[in-house]
């Protein structure tokens, strides 16, 4: 996703209300048989977390070097 990057306020917000979506998106891929999408499912939980647990980066303001 390039809009991920330091600075962008929009990112927060977006990973924050998508839990329900990712719980559903999983059930519906296990009940359907699908391995794949429950794996990237995972890898977007994940992403998630990162991006939540370092939300002080996203919604401050980059640092110019």
């Amino acid at each position: 996703m390039k809009s991920i990057y330091a600075g962008n306020p929009e990112i927060v917000p977006w990973y924050d209300g998508r839990q329900n979506w990712l719980i559903a998106f999983a059930i519906v891929n296990l009940v359907l048989g699908g391995v794949v999408g429950v794996f990237l499912v995972a890898f977007d939980w994940w992403v998630r977390d990162f991006v939540l647990k370092n939300r002080a980066v996203f919604e401050g303001s980059p640092e110019k070097a």
